[in-house]
């Protein structure tokens, strides 16, 4: 009985108090994007289309349609990845995926180089969603993973929340992209340090 309390601690203090913060976080930083995209879609459309009509306004949300495929895609790959791969490295590759496509959409010349780089953030949020669940599972106790796993789902509510107030506020100083720019890339970047 003492070995198993003794063994206990070992294990919960060898992943460091900013465990469960690094897996966590990434989740917030997952749904930015789409933020961006559920407010903003009027000023990309503008931007690649000239004008925002019913029929250019549908053409621009289909960046929303691109990422949800990608992600039902590539979960089917991710049940073979999760397997053949340690999990750690797929989450920060899901990280940097995250940070590729917001800069990436920053610079985005053509309505198709953001398509290709909303479809690359699909990935990396389903990389996160899947290694991050289950880095919590395997290295937390029992006594805390649901309380880790609540915390991920809060956070990407609180990602919808905090972010509607401050895409709005980066925007008025200069524009959609600049969104993607002093929002998402500074997260995903710290996300990044973190994980």
């Amino acid at each position: 009985m003492l070995g198993m309390n003794a063994e206990e601690p070992i294990k919960e203090k060898s992943h460091g108090r900013l465990f469960i913060p690094s897996v966590v976080l990434p989740f917030f930083a997952t749904f930015m994007a789409n933020g961006i995209i559920i407010l903003l879609l009027t000023d990309i459309t503008t931007t690649f289309f000239g004008s925002a009509t019913p029929s250019t306004i549908g053409i621009a949300g289909q960046l929303s349609t691109i990422n949800s495929a990608t992600e039902a895609i590539f979960s089917v790959v991710m049940g073979f990845l999760a397997i053949r791969f340690r999990h750690k490295p797929l989450f920060l590759a899901g990280v940097l995926l995250i940070a590729a496509a917001a800069l990436g959409n920053f610079l985005a010349p053509t309505f198709l180089t953001m398509q290709i780089f909303f479809a690359l953030e699909g990935i990396g949020t389903v990389l996160i969603a899947v290694t991050g669940i289950t880095l919590l599972g395997d290295m937390l106790p029992s006594d805390r993973k649901s309380k880790a796993v609540s915390y991920t789902v809060s956070a990407t509510f609180l990602s919808v929340t905090t972010g509607s107030l401050v895409i709005g506020y980066i925007t008025s100083l200069g524009g959609w992209r600049y969104s993607f720019l002093l929002y998402a890339l500074p997260i995903s970047i710290i996300c990044f340090a973190l994980a």
